[in-house]
């Protein structure tokens, strides 16, 4: 029986594999010989993430989709008898028992028959023949139980020689490389490397031989970005294949080059974190010096300049910049004589190499993209009739990535346009009230002293009087009628430290004694240093949180990825980078929570959970499907999801557009429409993908293969761990522009303005900076919220009792009291954080 790991996939639903109405099932119970190009496509997608067909190479999975028979058995049909031969059987569809037949008992045995043991077979489950390589056998393979559908069954079958043909290469087209001692140290095969064009390549290695590949074309494509990458697995120290480098000069300087240019290009953090390999880099421009120039040679050694200098800013520009170049655009100079100091410096200030000094196979290469490594598409059709998501995107299926910069149709909330003001200045507003209550504003600098913003204030109000006659105060309130009233010291700057929304500066005349304020005007303060998600701007919260999390996701580096899936130990720096990701989605899915649950009034509980389901919207327009995912699981989350009478006064098409994302979360055929959202035509960078997805995929690759097979580095393996930490990396290869944000939405630099800004312009930053001021102030509180669920689960049920008609009685009073109890507790333990980060900013 064929050993697939059924441990590592309990978690993947693959009940829906194949419905009769996809188009694979066409594609499938069509012969072999009568497929077409579309049809083998077609039963790729559907089949590419089966955990059977995931560990194989792509070549060979094209040739088994194309080779496949369906075979359609009823309800206790037999499939194979026990004692029959054995072929290669997946089960598409229904549930396939297996039964071995009792041995009949003999006059010698004197103890029990053991009870016959069923074994099950559902959808996305292989029996017979193995696939993977390394399992195969030449002896015919015996039942030794009989196979009956349990259920009425589609299943692809596949002879045995024919798997062998296929899925098992013969000796003719793997051969075995030995050393001079005759011991074995690598394996290769003859496969596709492109279109049209095959070569023997390497399949297993030993360490040196690994290397050996690196001067040579014999490792296959991407050979050397992929040994590179996965570095760690293999080697003990990164410094041996420096050294290794260090002994192929001068013989191989300009491959050594290219290797340390992509080396550079790929991990620069590498070499950030470990002084052995810059003091190797050093050695070996060097010698380098003393070899003929070559385009490659002068290329590496402007780059080591500047990180040898400390220039790791510059290091940082040239990894991001050369990320989106091929390792053909890196590496292929061979005719271009002129890619000196002045080139590479252009191509880390601006971002380019001028064409001029690029060579015609340098241009043609084409930027890298993640679409090359195609993800499943077969995603049922979703509907969106009458759901919010029509209100402010476009008509095409929600699966589908709108465009960076399209348009969208707005209505409800939606309807109040925000146009982006223009930065033309490099100044903040600042607002600054009179005793009247009326206010102006003054274009100010950090650096600017209160006694020169003072002078502004009295020319903004068109005072003549001294100004020894005036200065300016801090008025701060703070719940219940708290009013503190403070005067601002003339030599103290970064005056904007003081607009918060609890708090206003005001002239005031120091001939008059008093508070500048008036209760009403008191009143409109203590409204207004409430801040909650009923109070602050969406669009704002949305930008906040996806420019924070593509933070966290742009500091972790490839060797994170790969150290952390294979189990290897991290240093602490890059322990953070991957606890930080992690905790983002734990993090923002109990602030969910928490925020439903702590809300005892219906009516505004139904109104959170709009307002975080339109919170997604915005998340997945601007392609943050981390986030997104996390708030569409705090919704779903028991504690929330149980509030029936809160869910009763949501609005319909909020429900129906909750449940169209939801689908997104669909765990069956491993998260098919997930994947196929972020394969989508438009889909480009930058967006953040789903972290816990990221590092499933990344542990099955790991523990689904073998590392090393007969003492034989798993090359395939490294290849296919490395190409997916590359689609990880590609999703971060650009930052976050004003066009990738929604419309409105204030892009870096928004709350900025010139000496000579109008009174509108100055007025529109001044919102855009209070907006923000106040969506940092509600994270930074609810990011410290206490996260136990079990209470979380008890408020839940104070709030809506369990068999009270699902949340319709009211309440009894001890009910009503203890929730208030448990309330106020966690409401006091807020209160003192936003306490501690006004101190804090003060």
């Amino acid at each position: 029986m064929e050993g697939d790991g059924d441990n590592l996939h309990d978690s993947i639903d693959v009940t829906k594999l194949a419905t009769r109405q996809l188009p694979v099932m066409g594609a499938i119970t069509r012969p072999p010989e009568k497929r077409t190009e579309d049809d083998i496509d077609t039963i790729m997608k559907a089949l590419e993430y089966a955990p059977v067909f995931l560990p194989l190479p792509p070549t060979v999975r094209r040739q088994l989709c194309a080779s496949l028979n369906a075979l359609e058995k009823k309800t206790d049909e037999v499939v194979v008898k026990q004692g029959a031969e054995l072929d290669f059987y997946y089960v598409m569809q229904g549930v396939v028992k297996e039964e071995a037949e009792e041995a009949e008992p003999t006059e010698d045995s004197s103890e029990e028959a053991a009870p016959v043991k069923e074994t099950s077979h559902s959808a996305g489950d292989s029996f017979g023949v193995p696939l993977m390589e390394g399992s195969a056998t030449e002896d015919r393979m015996i039942s030794e139980a009989t196979f009956v559908s349990a259920t009425p069954c589609t299943l692809l079958w596949l002879n045995r020689d024919e798997v062998l043909r296929i899925a098992h290469p013969n000796k003719e087209s793997t051969r075995r490389v030995e050393d001079s001692n005759g011991d074995l140290v690598a394996i290769t095969t003859y496969r596709a490397v492109g279109k049209d064009t095959y070569q023997q390549v390497a399949v297993r290695a030993s360490p040196t031989k690994m290397q050996d590949y690196l001067l040579s074309d014999d490792g296959g494509p991407q050979y050397t970005e992929d040994f590179l990458l996965t570095l760690p697995v293999f080697m003990k120290e990164s410094e041996d294949l420096m050294e290794f480098l260090t002994n192929c000069i001068p013989e191989h300087a300009d491959r050594v080059s290219s290797i340390l240019s992509i080396w550079l290009r790929t991990q620069s953090e590498d070499f950030r974190e470990r002084p052995g390999l810059r003091q190797g880099l050093e050695y070996i421009t060097q010698a380098l010096e003393s070899c003929p120039a070559t385009p490659n040679t002068r290329f590496l050694q402007a780059v080591a300049k500047r990180l040898l200098n400390d220039d790791m800013d510059s290091l940082s520009i040239y990894s991001t910049v050369s990320k989106s170049m091929s390792i053909t655009s890196m590496c292929s100079h061979e005719s271009n004589d002129t890619l000196d100091e002045d080139n590479i410096s252009c191509l880390m200030m601006n971002g380019s190499i001028p064409e001029s000094t690029i060579s015609p196979s340098v241009l043609s290469a084409g930027p890298m993209s993640v679409a090359s490594t195609p993800l499943p598409s077969q995603t049922p059709a979703i509907t969106q009739q009458n759901s919010v998501i029509d209100s402010i995107g476009s008509s095409t299926s929600l699966f589908k990535s709108q465009p960076a910069n399209g348009g969208h149709r707005k209505s409800g909330r939606f309807r109040r346009k925000s146009p982006t003001p223009r930065v033309s200045g490099d100044k903040i507003p600042l607002r600054i009230f009179n005793a009247e209550g009326l206010y102006r504003f003054v274009a100010i600098t950090d650096d600017l002293s209160c006694s020169a913003v003072l002078q502004l204030a009295l020319k903004a109000f068109s005072v003549d009087k001294p100004a020894e006659q005036y200065t300016l105060v801090n008025v701060s309130v703070a719940p219940p009628d708290i009013v503190k009233q403070r005067n601002i010291q003339p030599q103290l700057t970064k005056l904007s430290q003081y607009q918060k929304s609890s708090s206003r500066i005001y002239l005031k005349d120091t001939t008059i004694s008093g508070h500048v304020t008036t209760e009403e005007t008191t009143q409109e303060m203590i409204r207004h240093a409430e801040i909650s998600l009923h109070t602050i701007d969406l669009k704002e919260l949305a930008r906040h949180i996806t420019m924070s999390d593509f933070k966290v996701f742009k500091l972790i580096t490839p060797t994170d990825y790969i150290t952390d899936a294979f189990e290897m130990p991290l240093s602490l720096s890059s322990e953070n980078r991957m606890q930080n990701a992690s905790d983002l989605v734990n993090t923002q899915m109990m602030w969910v929570v928490h925020e439903v649950c702590m809300e005892p009034d219906v009516s505004r509980r139904s109104q959170l959970i709009r307002l975080f389901i339109e919170l997604a919207i915005m998340l997945r327009r601007v392609r943050n499907f981390n986030a997104m995912l996390a708030i569409i699981s705090g919704l779903s989350y028991s504690a929330v999801s149980r509030l029936r009478r809160s869910w009763e006064k949501v609005p319909r098409k909020y429900v129906t557009s909750l449940e169209q994302m939801q689908q997104i979360l669909d765990p069956s055929r491993n998260m098919a429409n997930y994947r196929d959202l972020l394969s989508g035509e438009n889909m480009r960078p930058p967006f953040i993908p789903f972290f816990p997805i990221i590092k499933k995929d990344l542990t099955f690759l790991h523990l689904g293969n073998k590392t090393k097979v007969d003492g034989l580095v798993n090359i395939d393996k490294l290849r296919m761990v490395a190409t997916e930490v590359r689609k990880v990396i590609e999703c971060t290869s650009r930052s976050y522009t004003g066009n990738d944000m929604l419309s409105g939405l204030p892009v870096v630099g928004s709350h900025l303005v010139a000496d000579n800004a109008e009174a509108s312009t100055m007025k529109k930053a001044h919102q855009y900076l209070m907006a923000g001021h106040a969506v940092s102030f509600y994270v930074k509180v609810f990011e410290n919220l206490d996260k136990d669920e079990k209470t979380l689960m008890e408020m839940s049920r104070d709030l809506e009792p369990e068999g009270s008609g699902g949340g319709a009685a009211m309440r009894s009073e001890s009910s009503t009291q203890m929730f208030s109890t448990r309330a106020n507790t966690m409401r006091r333990g807020q209160y003192s954080l936003r306490k501690a980060f006004n101190k804090y900013i003060k």
